[in-house]
């Protein structure tokens, strides 16, 4: 009897192991696919990442400005002188890039239906894309040197990171827990940068305001030309150049 009672809480034992380990699995793998399913998020979105670091690029082509001199005297005049052709002209720079690549959709699914080239790209939404990325760009450029390199830098460690992480991912050379912690660091890069940009440009704000008191107009703060006084100032690391009369 008491052989038959022993075998009987022996297996009860067993069973009611058997249900916790099976139990224990089943949340393992709820909280796997959550996880995974939080991830499948991110990567989805991923897509978009790409389109802030363009701002990089941007960066790069415009302070190599100096090709302007190969332009006609004309052109280089009107380009000298009106700051809205320059405005026209950079987002015209923007669109072609973009173009170039194949245009970009806001959905990124549309872009996923069909391959495109500059010859079939969505052009609607790439120029808005192209004027939101110049007014990024704009309120970029309203900062001062250090929050303007630490901007740019973060940008350009999102590329690297997420460039090298969809070269590893298409050939099947990253893991998993590679694969999400290069995925992390990009968001956190992006909103780093986002929250950077947004600081220098309120530093920059009050910086100018202070230093134009009652001149100070948000309309040339914004689309107006930069007068840098560091370049003109000696105080400030640049040199006044006196120019002496020449008799001809």
């Amino acid at each position: 009897m008491n052989i038959l009672t022993n075998s009987g809480t022996i297996s009860k034992n067993k069973s009611e192991l058997a249900d916790t380990k099976k139990n224990e699995e089943n949340k393992s793998q709820e909280n796997g696919y959550e996880e995974n399913s939080y991830l499948n998020s991110l990567d989805k979105y991923s897509v978009y990442l790409p389109r802030l670091a363009f701002l990089f690029l941007l960066f790069t082509v415009i302070t190599s400005g100096f090709i302007t001199e190969l332009l006609s005297c004309q052109i280089r005049y009107v380009l000298t002188t009106n700051i809205y052709a320059r405005h026209f002209l950079a987002i015209l720079m923007i669109f072609i890039f973009i173009m170039g690549l194949g245009g970009w959709s806001i959905d990124s699914k549309l872009d996923e239906m069909a391959a495109n080239d500059w010859t079939s790209g969505n052009v609607i939404e790439t120029i808005i894309m192209s004027i939101i990325i110049y007014i990024t760009f704009l309120i970029s450029s309203k900062s001062q040197l250090v929050p303007n390199l630490i901007f740019f830098g973060l940008l350009f460690l999102l590329y690297l990171i997420n460039t090298q992480r969809n070269f590893w991912k298409a050939r099947n050379m990253i893991s998993e827990n590679t694969d999400a912690f290069m995925l992390y660091s990009t968001y956190i890069l992006g909103a780093s940068s986002m929250v950077t940009l947004f600081y220098g440009f309120i530093n920059y704000i009050n910086y100018q305001k202070i230093q134009y008191g009652d001149r100070f107009s948000w309309f040339y703060f914004i689309l107006g030309g930069q007068k840098c006084a560091s370049l003109e100032n000696e105080g400030y690391g640049g040199k006044k150049i006196k120019l002496k009369k020449t008799r001809f």
